[in-house]
């Protein structure tokens, strides 16, 4: 079972129950809470933004089990590896 503040990485595409925005798979975030029945997971994900000094504009979701896998890190930044450092 996962833990706050674990780093976590979508698997499937998820629908923010706050924005209804469609959150693509792939989408990295963060574990904030834990529920037990049902299992679940609050999580900030972190959708990557250009406008955003950070890089990244945040959406808190509830996740179950088998839309996501926990990941080693959260990326500092969404465009350290596509090149373009114009922005």
């Amino acid at each position: 079972m996962p833990d706050v503040r674990q780093a976590v990485r979508t698997v499937v595409d998820v629908v923010s129950g706050f924005t209804g925005r469609r959150i693509p798979a792939g989408t990295y975030g963060v574990i904030v809470e834990k529920y037990s029945s049902p299992e679940g997971y609050a999580a900030d994900l972190g959708i990557p933004s250009r406008e955003l000094i950070g890089g990244y504009q945040f959406d808190n979701v509830v996740l179950r089990p088998e839309e996501f896998i926990v990941v080693d890190e959260f990326p500092s930044s969404p465009y350290e590896s596509d090149g373009d450092q114009t922005d």
